[in-house]
């Protein structure tokens, strides 16, 4: 095994006196949990606290949750009764209208009248409470289900709300305004009796027959089968091992017991448990408070009679309806979970003692590889870097430190490895300077082309090599047309475009081994070689097209632009010098020809 690259991030001599004293660590925590497991019965009776204060949250969590349900729902019955029978005269007066639109041309009014009736005769909702009754506009009763019509007519000329209104006027009104719309009326079990609740209902206009269908339900109870409804959802709701929800209200009637269902709608407000408590009554007292509270007392077990327990309660009032929502959970529960967490804890305790002693055993072993090795490795480091010393005297070559294992040791070696390519960096620095010097001074600082210094330096040079080798050699002299109009008319900017497009237009038209120069303002210059005077010209040629062809886009401006070119091929006893002259003489006679043209020297004789 090789031990160092077991140790990525380099060991200092502090490091090693640390792992002596994490070793020192390790002992010590050993004892602290044989301390700890001394002092577990004063832990066990700290863990009865918080499981009584965990239950005790978890008890105040499902009463809330449960007041929050019962008050949405109950918020809701207005609305889902409006909803309803809203929903049902719209299905009634769907019957209506389709009877009427079907038979309307061939059967008589009272026939279909008659249809409607059969129609909706055993149509019932709300528990079988709910049925669709229809009155004329003139205060007679068409169809009732289960009155006669004279006694429904009867209702309609007596019955009064409170402010005195006929109930019939209060109908007529809300058709005569809307069509369609809520009623809310007195309403009586048997239309005889006058003791009487309040009822509301929906109705809604059939034209073609000038009737209106309406349903209604009584509030009181519509509310009741809500309240079903909540005590049946609430009646399922478990937690803990035999925890669950009771509903009482304030005079001390049971409203909903999952457990004890025999009890149900019994006043329990004067029972006492063994200890003498009313529990109801504390129970609706600690209703009454802001935000809930806790009582204590004994209850039987379900399925349990005659064995009362310990028990914690949380009760909520919800004082709009005057009910006490509440539920609580056993203290013997919450003595079963102390004895299994004891269990569980002292498992574990024994379990850590046994993986302590193995993780010591261990460490002991590994300490003593670990010096070994720290002697041979410090040992192995020194003689790498003498080595290295030896062979960086000469060279630019860098310490392996990969190969120096301890961090005092190997941060000199990163010094001493920076300090090399830094040298090294300096002199590389130094020789790309040299050769960025000597290309910005051959050069144009605008168009990067090469200025007229090296044009001539490389252009002589060039003539040389052609008087040797007996080859051609062309000159072309070019000049943008016209470009102090660009200057004056869009501006020096502008122009500096101009000139950067036109070069690079002509670097795009040369070939590789063309020199492309630029040798003053506007002008520049190629040098061809390996090019006879046809080869020039029809360079020429493409140049000029490609460049009066094309706009040049220069800020917001898109510009014609047009070159004059000037030609001439060497010939014996020739210097650049001439070439220059001749084919600056070739193009001023193709600037005064009419420009955006090539001449050649030749033509000129």
């Amino acid at each position: 095994m090789n031990f160092p690259h077991l140790f990525k991030h380099r060991l200092s001599i502090t490091g090693f006196v640390m792992l002596v004293i994490a070793l020192l660590m390790i002992l010590f925590s050993f004892y602290l949990v044989l301390s700890k497991y001394g002092r577990f019965n004063d832990d066990m009776a700290q863990l009865r606290i918080t499981s009584i204060e965990k239950k005790k949250l978890l008890l105040q969590k499902e009463i809330s949750k449960a007041v929050d349900f019962i008050k949405y729902k109950k918020n809701r019955t207005r609305l889902r009764l409006k909803n309803d029978l809203r929903a049902n005269v719209e299905l009634a007066h769907k019957i209506i209208s389709s009877l009427y639109q079907r038979y309307h041309n061939t059967h008589s009014k009272n026939q279909i009248i008659n249809m409607i009736k059969a129609a909706l005769q055993d149509v019932r909702f709300f528990d079988g409470r709910g049925y669709v009754f229809i009155n004329s506009m003139n205060d007679t009763a068409i169809f009732h289900p289960i009155y006669p019509e004279s006694t429904v007519n009867s209702f309609l000329k007596e019955m009064t709300d409170v402010n005195g209104t006929k109930v019939a006027d209060v109908f007529k009104e809300v058709i005569k305004e809307q069509g369609e719309g809520f009623v809310n009326y007195p309403y009586s079990r048997n239309i005889k009796n006058k003791e009487r609740s309040s009822k509301l209902g929906y109705i809604k206009l059939f034209q073609p027959l000038d009737f209106y269908i309406g349903v209604a339900e009584r509030i009181s109870d519509y509310e009741n089968n809500i309240n079903q409804e909540i005590f049946e959802r609430l009646s399922k709701v478990r937690f803990g091992k035999d925890g669950y929800i009771f509903i009482d209200n304030y005079g001390g009637v049971i409203l909903m017991h999952p457990m004890k269902p025999e009890i149900v709608n019994k006043n329990l407000m004067d029972y006492e448990d063994i200890n003498g408590t009313r529990v109801i009554n504390k129970l609706i007292d600690a209703a009454k408070t802001p935000d809930g509270d806790f009582v204590y007392y004994t209850w039987n077990r379900p399925n349990e009679i005659n064995n009362e327990i310990n028990k914690v309660s949380f009760a909520m009032g919800i004082d709009s309806l005057k009910w006490m929502v509440g539920g609580g959970l056993y203290f013997d529960d919450i003595a079963e979970d102390i004895s299994q967490e004891k269990s569980r804890f002292q498992a574990i305790m024994k379990t850590e003692i046994i993986k302590m002693l193995l993780i010591l055993s261990t460490l002991f072993t590994i300490v003593f590889i670990i010096i070994k090795w720290w002697i041979n490795s410090t040992k192995k480091s020194i003689d790498q870097m003498i080595d290295f010393f030896v062979e960086a005297s000469e060279k630019n070559v860098y310490l392996d430190e990969s190969k120096i294992y301890f961090q005092e040791l190997n941060i000199l070696a990163k010094n001493i490895n920076a300090m090399i390519k830094s040298r090294k960096d300096s002199q590389e620095a130094l020789e790309k300077a040299n050769v960025m010097l000597h290309e910005q001074a051959n050069r144009d600082f605008l168009t990067n082309l090469y200025n007229r210094r090296y044009f001539i330096s490389a252009s002589s040079d060039s003539l040389a090599l052609i008087k040797r080798q007996n080859a051609k050699l062309s000159l072309l002299m070019i000049d943008i047309d016209d470009f102090k109009n660009i200057n004056d008319t869009y501006g020096h900017d502008v122009g500096d475009t101009v000139i950067k497009s036109v070069a690079q237009k002509l670097l795009e038209g040369s070939r590789t081994s063309d020199i492309v120069a630029r040798i003053g303002g506007e002008e520049f210059t190629i040098l061809l070689p390996d090019t006879d005077a046809p080869g020039a010209i029809l360079l020429a040629e493409n140049i000029k097209n490609s460049l009066s062809s094309h706009l040049i886009s220069a800020q917001s401006f898109d510009i014609p632009v047009t070159i004059s070119i000037g030609i001439d091929t060497y010939s014996e006893n020739k210097t650049i010098d001439n070439l220059i002259s001749n084919a600056d003489k070739a193009l001023y006679v193709a600037k005064n020809s009419g420009k955006n043209r090539f001449m050649h020297f030749n033509k000129l004789s």
